[in-house]
């Protein structure tokens, strides 16, 4: 809030001095700057979340066409991992630590998509792969 009573204040004031003027065009710079930014991110944001939820839905009807007892609920739909099993410590264990593989995006424990697995990055040295 105090950024925008600053902005309006330089903005609206009449300009006393080259200084003000300078100070006046610099606000107005940033503020065009930082909407562009804003609209920027909320396009990759709102794609992401459309992305995401069109995956998802997309697995769920993977599952549910199969017959009850065929159904596992992990799977891989368009080349992306799912899995909506209930994690267990193991499988969280795997995904987040998981010494047995190198690769750092591995399928998450539960949802739509990839995790990181956090052992490569503190034990470069063991890397398998």
């Amino acid at each position: 809030m105090s950024y925008v009573r600053s902005t309006l204040s330089v903005l609206w004031l009449p300009a006393k001095t080259s200084v003000d003027i300078l100070h006046r065009d610099v606000a107005l710079k940033k503020e065009k700057i930082g909407m562009k930014r804003k609209k920027r991110t909320r396009s990759w944001e709102s794609a992401l979340v459309v992305v995401s939820i069109v995956l998802m839905v997309a697995a769920i009807l993977d599952q549910l066409r199969l017959p009850p007892e065929q159904r596992t609920w992990h799977g891989e739909i368009a080349g992306v991992p799912y899995d909506f099993r209930m994690p267990t410590l193991e499988r969280l264990r795997a995904t987040f630590w998981n010494k047995e593989t190198s690769r750092i995006l591995v399928p998450k424990a539960f949802g739509v998509g990839w995790d990181i697995n956090l052992y490569p990055f503190f034990y470069p040295s063991t890397r398998l792969d």
